[in-house]
Order: C-alpha cells, then sequence, then structure tokens
C-alpha cells in the first residue's frame, strides 16, 4: 500500500467523508462509477505510509549484546479497544507486522491523546537501548540553525510527517525492535521513536538528502528555509521538497509554514532577521504563580533560562533564586526571591533580540574581566549576536589583573570560534597594555610572564587586529560582573608547570606565607596596583609576574622570599662551578630585586 487520503463523495445526494487505500497496480481502474457522481480528495489529509526507497537503516549492536525478553504489561480496560485500532492501523501501513517468534521483547507504554486516540510508544530503556552501538552524528545547534539563514527575511519551515517511520529498517535489524503487546508481538518495519539511536540515524539522513540546498537546514523532522526575498525562498523551498521526493518522504502540509516574514522555530521567533524569545514562553513566566515547593522552583529556573537564554545578565537575577537550591537549603521565598521573581518577568518583555549571525558581515569581539568572572559579546552592524560569560575558578581569581583580561580574550575566542575562525574579526578590549602584548604585528612577547607567552601562541591561530576602548563604553564590562554560572565547559587555554630547582618548591610556598614582602606582591599582582613603596622595585617587570600554586614567578623564574635567598646563594655556592657560573644558576632558577 503506498497510502491514504479522505475524500468526499456525494452518492445519492448525500455527501460523505470516505476514507480511500492507495496500491500499486499494472492494470488501471476507474475510480468514478455510475453511482459515485462527484469525488473532492482532500490532499492535505493525504497521509502516505510508504518508506523512503533510498536509505535502510541499521541498529549496531555492541559485541557482547544478550537478547532480553520482557512480555507484555497489563493496559487498562477502557483503552483496549483503542489500543486495538492503533495497532490495526500500523499493520495496514505496513509499519510493523506481527511475529510468532523473539528473542527480543519491548513492553509498551500507552499516552492518550487530546483527541481521545492513544499515542503508542515501546519502552526500550531495559532491553535494547543499553545495548546498541552510540551513535554520535551531531544534532545542528541554534547558533549553526540560525546562522543558515543568516540575511534572510522570509522563510518557510517544512514539517515531516511521523518522520522515523519513513524509513525502512534493514533486515536484521527489525527484530531488535519487536514490541510484546495484550494482542501479540509486532516488530517493526521501520525506525521508532524510543530507539536511542533513532535520532542520529535521522538527523545523519535529512541532512545528507538537503545538504547543497543553500539557506536550508534540517533540525531532525523540521526543515528550516530562508531566503532575502520571497522569490528566492520559492526557489529554495522547491529545491528542497524536489530532493524529499526523490527519496520518498512526505510533509505533512498542515504543520508547516510556508513563506512568512515570522516563523517559530525550536522554542525561538525568526522575525525579519532577527531572534525573539517565544511569546507563548514568555507569556507562561508572565502568568505563572510564586513557587511553593523545590520542584515548581526549578521549573521556574528551567523556564528562565529557555527563554531569556539570549538577554545579557540574567544569572545576576535569578542568584536569589539558584540560592536556594545550593545546598538543598529549606524552601523559603522572601521579599529578596519575590523581587527578583518579578524582574525577571518584566525584563523578558524588554527589547532582548538579537541580529542573526551573518558571515558575510564583519564581525567583532569585546571581551572583559572583573575579580568575579569574565564577559564577551559576539557584534555585528552594532547589534549583539551572542552574548557569554563565566564564573571565575578561585584559582582564576588569584590571577593579575592583565592575566584576567587576557583570560578573557582567550576564553571568548575559543567559546566563539565557530563564528571566528578563518575570518579577520575585530578584538576590542579595555586592558591598553594587552593590545601590545596580544598585537598580531608586535609579535610573540618576551618580557611577560610564561602564561601570557602562552596564551599568546593560542591566539595565533586567529586573524584579528586588537583595540583598546574605555569599559564604560563596552557591552561585555557588564557582563563579566553580573555572569552565568558556566562551569560545566572546560577549554584547556595553557598550562604551567613549576620549574625545578635546588630549593624544594613546597618550602618556597611555606615560607613565601610568612613573607610580608610576597603577601603583598601578590596583592599587588591582583589588583595591579604597586604603589606600595616596600614593593616598588617589582613595578617595573609587573607585566612579567604570575602567580602559580601560590608561588609567585617573573617569567619562569621563582621569586624567592627573603629568608630563603641566602641558602639559595650558599646552595648555588656549593656546587664550585666558580662566581659567573654560580651566578648564572641562580638567574635561571630564582629572581629578586638585585639579583641581576
Amino acid at each position: 500500500m503506498l497510502g491514504h487520503f479522505i475524500s468526499k463523495v456525494s452518492y445519492q445526494g448525500k455527501v460523505h467523508r470516505i476514507p480511500f487505500k492507495v496500491v500499486r497496480s499494472d492494470r488501471s481502474f476507474a475510480l468514478l462509477g455510475r453511482d459515485i457522481l462527484t469525488i473532492e480528495i482532500d490532499f492535505s489529509k493525504a497521509d502516505g505510509s510508504e518508506a523512503t526507497r533510498v536509505f535502510r537503516a541499521r541498529l549496531e549492536l555492541i559485541p557482547d549484546a544478550q537478547p532480553k525478553y520482557i512480555k507484555a504489561r497489563s493496559i487498562p480496560f477502557a483503552y483496549k479497544d483503542r489500543l486495538k485500532d492503533e495497532i490495526d492501523k500500523l499493520l495496514a501501513e505496513g509499519i510493523i507486522e506481527p511475529v510468532t517468534f523473539s528473542q527480543w521483547a519491548s513492553p509498551i507504554v500507552i499516552v492518550p491523546k487530546a483527541d481521545g486516540r492513544l499515542r503508542l510508544c515501546v519502552d526500550y530503556k531495559q532491553t535494547l537501548n543499553p545495548q546498541l552501538m552510540k551513535d554520535s552524528h551531531p544534532i545542528p545547534t541554534l547558533e549553526e540553525a540560525f546562522s543558515t539563514v543568516a540575511g534572510c527575511r522570509m522563510y518557510t519551515i517544512l514539517d515531516l510527517k511521523a518522520a522515523y517511520n519513513q524509513v525502512e529498517l534493514e533486515e536484521d535489524s527489525k527484530p531488535l525492535t519487536v514490541m510484546s503487546t495484550p494482542f501479540g508481538n509486532y516488530q517493526y518495519n521501520r525506525l521508532v521513536f524510543g530507539i536511542r539511536t533513532a535520532l542520529s540515524i535521522f538527523q545523519r539522513y535529512i541532512s545528507q538528502v538537503i545538504q547543497d540546498v543553500d539557506g536550508a537546514i534540517a533540525y531532525v523532522d523540521d526543515i528550516l528555509i530562508g531566503g532575502e526575498s520571497e522569490k528566492q525562498l520559492k526557489d529554495r523551498e522547491s529545491q528542497v521538497r524536489e530532493r524529499l521526493e526523490q527519496h520518498g518522504l512526505k510533509v505533512n502540509e498542515e504543520k508547516c509554514q510556508i513563506c512568512q516574514s515570522r516563523v517559530r522555530f525550536l522554542g525561538f521567533i525568526l522575525d525579519n532577521g532577527m531572534i525573539l524569545p517565544d511569546p507563548e514562553k514568555v507569556r507562561a513566566l508572565q502568568e505563572m504563580e510564586t513557587p511553593k515547593t523545590m520542584a515548581e522552583l526549578e521549573s521556574l529556573i528551567g523556564l528562565v533560562r529557555f527563554s531569556g537564554r539570549f538577554v545579557p545578565n540574567l544569572s545576576h537575577y535569578l542568584e536569589p533564586l539558584t540560592r536556594l537550591m545550593r545546598g538543598r537549603r529549606e524552601f523559603q521565598w522572601d521579599s529578596e526571591q519575590d523581587e527578583a521573581f518579578q524582574r525577571i518577568k518584566s525584563m523578558l518583555i524588554e527589547d532582548s533580540a538579537l541580529a542573526n549571525y551573518d558571515p558575510k558581515k564583519p564581525v567583532a569581539l569585546e571581551c572583559d574581566a572583573s575579580q568575579k568572572g569574565l564577559g564577551g559579546v559576539l557584534i555585528q552592524d552594532n547589534r549583539p549576536v551572542l552574548y557569554i560569560s563565566k564564573r571565575l575558578s578561585e584559582a582564576e581569581k588569584k590571577y593579575s589583573q592583565i592575566e584576567r583580561e587576557a583570560l578573557a580574550i582567550v576564553w571568548s575566542t575559543q567559546r566563539c570560534q565557530r563564528f571566528l575562525a578563518g575570518c579577520h574579526f575585530k578584538l576590542i578590549t579595555d586592558h591598553r597594555p594587552l593590545t601590545y602584548i596580544f598585537g598580531p604585528k608586535e609579535g610573540l612577547p618576551t618580557r611577560v610572564s610564561a602564561r601570557l607567552q602562552r596564551w599568546a601562541i593560542s591566539l595565533m591561530a586567529f586573524d584579528y587586529t586588537i583595540e583598546y576602548q574605555r569599559s564604560q563604553l563596552m557591552k561585555s564590562d557588564a557582563l563579566s560582573r553580573l555572569l552565568n554560572n558556566e562551569t560545566a565547559r572546560t577549554y584547556i587555554i595553557g598550562s604551567i608547570q613549576l620549574p625545578s630547582t635546588i630549593i624544594s618548591i613546597q618550602e618556597v610556598r611555606d615560607q613565601s606565607q610568612d613573607c610580608p614582602e610576597i603577601v603583598l606582591l601578590k596583592k599587588a599582582i591582583w589588583t595591579s596596583n604597586f604603589n606600595d613603596p616596600r614593593i616598588c622595585p617589582y613595578k617595573a617587570v609587573a607585566d612579567e609576574l604570575t602567580i602559580e600554586s601560590d608561588v609567585v614567578l617573573r617569567e619562569m623564574r621563582v621569586i624567592l622570599p627573603k629568608t630563603l635567598r641566602l641558602s639559595a646563594v650558599q646552595m648555588a655556592h656549593s656546587t664550585h662551578l666558580g662566581i659567573d657560573r654560580t651566578k648564572s644558576l641562580l638567574r635561571a632558577q630564582f629572581w629578586w630585586p638585585g639579583l641581576d
């Protein structure tokens, strides 16, 4: 059977809605007879159930997989007739077929629909899914989807009807999908929702189908198409539909959004080249009552983070709410939480539109750091494209100010690598010394800390021009101070190994804690303030100083506390290398004012 459709049929003066089934045949038959006077086919209701003719999916088992059989679960008596109807429908469409024997079987789960029908799902969690090889094919990110339609003003979204069920399974994969029901066991002939690898399998396939159509990207069963004009959009839509037709893939016309300037996609709104939060999600937040339990608070925070992911500084306003969840303390909602909640509601209805990234336009990256965190803003046409921010770790908080500002640059460029790699961009910082240290034309710096040297090397992979701008003019300045809690993603930007010295590093660390000069020096490095007379000799080399594991370094040389300097000289002298070679040994490993 190729499919079926519903038609209005006039017979003896009455109009009936009759289902028709379409099958292949070498002979031609006329649908119309003397008893059927008129027939009006409603193609929008057509439901083709034939699988794609080009691709078959294979389910790969792990080497030591063992078949597992779980018998059918009992279901409410009220659902039995409707379940039988759903199974008969799947049988008629060739999506499933009965089996008399199977080593594999997974129980079904029934979910009632709003229209009274049942959604039939299969629970593979304990049977098939743990024994499938992982499929790591990536799903497009929001940034990838939106950048595909950059510069577009008109959009179409095509919805593939029962997408998984349009993909035939290989013969040796079908027995793995058997479901156990009160009416017997059935195996799927098509890919089925609930199988762990189904998402990646289908995404790989549909991406290949439309991969060379400009301005089109598939996110599983939704295909987003964009055009700068209505004509361009229709041309691209025709190309996509032609590819789908070649593969026998069918579209659910009722759910498509055709040739519109404003469409809903993946929970956001594309509106004439801008990206906005979905008003329905914002409205749901506006109408949400004050949470009374921890579970309700978690739901609130999840909704806020999704709806406000493109809004800068959101985590600052969320902090009173997230604080309630730390350590699972007793739930206590007071005026501080209520004020934050109301502020978030009002903030989400303000102008929070982002420009859609366009690879053809110039791009700039603003970076800034505070004592709490890092912030960055990707900008095109003087409008934000992406806000990013990160909380500093305890170790990073001990960096000098110049190192924190440098870290903001290196972290932001790596975080935005997909936008910046392969193109020239403007890098903007409010720390003027970094324009010389990281300036591409200045050459690799030699008289700075080892950490800054390593970061300068990492930036050599990018093509950029670095500029200085006062912090008051930078959007990223607030982000570094009102930052989010990004901690899950780790970027290896460079590492430093403490040098081997004739005095143990642990001894240097212990003595440094009790040395007033070193204590003041560490504070000066953190604050970039070397005005204290007791550490003035260090001011001339301030850009070369860093702190690693509570030890102060000048480039890769350890700065010794006063209590260890004489011991270092005596130990070096005991090698009997002569005066010049003894000095060279000391200078290679240590530094303090006057040593050079």
